[in-house]
């Protein structure tokens, strides 16, 4: 009989390695998506002065700018590393600035994305280096 319990052990022993493994990868996967909206009040830019929110959705971003669409476009994210192209909107960049990459670091509900490369001055100027909150769902 006592044959017949060794195996638990073992199993339970498995089964937490798993888990251990496990978790990390899903922490991971939820860190390769900049998924949701988040929202940042710019100052002492003149015109850019005012409310602005980016929403992230499968791929593709939409800005605000107190409260009408601004841009669109899409990103793509690797690592920490997030590359953006304007498509579209009264404010989208085009030419050379349609494309900008940004390094993403977050902590908590913040977003912070800092400029690696952008020539979009408007855009570099108001999510650079600037905290983005993340929005209640």
């Amino acid at each position: 009989m006592s044959g017949a319990l060794v195996p638990r052990p073992r199993h339970l022993l498995l089964a937490a390695l798993a888990a251990a493994v496990l978790v990390p990868v899903a922490d991971a996967a939820a860190a390769a998506t900049l998924a949701g909206t988040y929202r940042t009040t710019v100052t002492g830019s003149g015109p850019l002065n005012g409310a602005w929110t980016i929403t992230f959705d499968r791929g593709g971003y939409a800005i605000t700018f107190k409260g009408a669409r601004a841009v669109a476009g899409r990103y793509t994210l690797a690592g920490s590393r997030a590359v953006l192209t304007d498509r579209s909107g009264p404010l989208a960049c085009t030419g050379a600035g349609r494309t900008g990459t940004y390094t993403v670091a977050r902590s908590g509900r913040r977003l912070t994305l800092t400029a690696v490369r952008d020539a979009c001055v408007g855009r570099k100027a108001v999510l650079s280096g600037r905290a983005l909150t993340r929005a209640p769902a």
